[in-house]
């Protein structure tokens, strides 16, 4: 029972865990890695607003809205050297082909399609970009490579896993469930592809895992384009992965909201509302997004670490909803590459208050919006 839940969180995982160091204020462990006081920040609000934690103004993006190019519930919006990446979300995976479009906010083209020809995939996990090529591979029932011009150039159906990253020519895949520890104590955590035709080149081992303590039944992986770093399955400790070498980073305090392994199963589904599990966190230089979901089928609540000072909180909108908000229009964060937060704006918050928005550039933006438009993609720089 408590294997299937394990799978059931994977699929479901919105993005990912990205960061290059935990913290620098605040409480460390004995063995001197920083802690994230997840305990102490789901009983406090803060109000703020999106601007607040950006190095230089916002930028707002709407996407093109052809028939063709038109996105409905976003699964993945992941931001590229040239443009924007997206997948739709349909009960927690992708129900169409992955739209690719210019920074401008051009639809180019989708990368490959949904079905079960050659160049085709039957759904997406996960995306991976490598920026450089503009390549990116797509995730699902195996993996396939796209190039720039969307032309396939590898296919590998044995691969399995909702988590992977590019990292210097080669596609590093989140093992899962995590390799038994052998007898000198470590496991598979990786196994690397070429980038190129999608042939295993090795693994890549870590210590075992009964050497952590428990934290939540499932693994997180980021690549945010200068930094890989992951949590695994029944872990509360965040690595940095640095060439082939493992090393933990930080720490998440989740106190009497830990979610016990021994909890994860449906005959102890009245206590569920008791704990919380981390679904997603995004990392910059100086903060943290921490995405945090009550029991295993309840309600999201946004954390965030300031790394500056230590402080841990839930923000709030001048209209006292909680989550990120700019002028009172609604902000979902849905990746981070070297340092900019990528996102979008909630458009029904648009349309209703546009004659109240007070930032230049977003009123720009409503002006032109209306009920049919596409997505409005927000990129914030982040403070360091």
């Amino acid at each position: 029972m408590i294997r299937f839940l394990h799978f059931t969180s994977v699929l479901t995982l919105v993005s990912t865990l990205c960061l290059t160091g935990c913290g620098e204020s605040g409480a460390s462990t004995a063995d001197g890695l920083a802690v994230i006081p997840v305990e102490q920040g789901l009983g406090r609000e803060r109000r703020v607003s999106l601007s607040d934690f950006a190095a230089r103004a916002v930028e707002y993006v709407v996407l093109d809205d052809a028939p063709e190019a038109l996105v409905g519930e976003v699964y993945m919006l992941v931001l590229s050297g040239t443009g924007f990446y997206v997948a739709e979300k349909n009960y927690g995976a992708a129900n169409s082909a992955v739209k690719y479009f210019d920074c401008s906010g051009r639809f180019v083209s989708t990368r490959g399609g949904i079905g079960h020809g050659p160049n085709e995939y039957v759904g997406v996990s996960y995306l991976a970009v490598d920026e450089e090529s503009e390549r990116v591979f797509v995730g699902g029932t195996g993996v396939i490579a796209y190039d720039r011009n969307n032309r396939r150039t590898a296919r590998n159906d044995s691969i399995r896993s909702a988590q992977m990253a590019y990292r210097n020519g080669e596609l590093l895949v989140f093992h899962y469930p995590s390799g038994e520890a052998e007898g000198d104590g470590s496991r598979v955590l990786f196994t690397r592809y070429s980038a190129d035709d999608l042939t295993p080149r090795g693994e890549i081992r870590g210590a075992d895992k009964g050497r952590v303590a428990v934290e939540v039944g499932f693994q997180v992986l980021c690549d945010r384009g200068n930094g890989l770093s992951f949590k695994e399955e029944l872990s509360d400790t965040i690595c940095r992965l640095s060439g082939d070498s493992v090393r933990p980073a930080c720490r998440l305090e989740m106190g009497r909201y830990r979610f016990p392994a021994e909890k994860m199963t449906f005959e102890a589904m009245n206590e569920w509302p008791d704990y919380y599990r981390l679904v997603d966190l995004l990392a910059g230089e100086r903060y943290l997004f921490l995405s945090l979901q009550n029991g295993l089928m309840g309600d999201r609540t946004l954390l965030v670490y300031d790394k500056s000072d230590g402080a841990c909180y839930i923000p709030k909108g001048d209209d006292g909803w909680q989550g990120l908000f700019v002028d009172g229009v609604r902000f979902t964060p849905r990746s981070l590459r070297r340092n900019r937060l990528v996102g979008e704006l909630d458009l029904l918050d648009l349309l209703d208050r546009k004659e109240r928005i007070t930032d230049p550039a977003l009123r720009a933006v409503a002006a032109g919006v209306t009920e049919r438009s596409n997505l409005v993609v927000a990129m914030l720089p982040l403070k360091e």
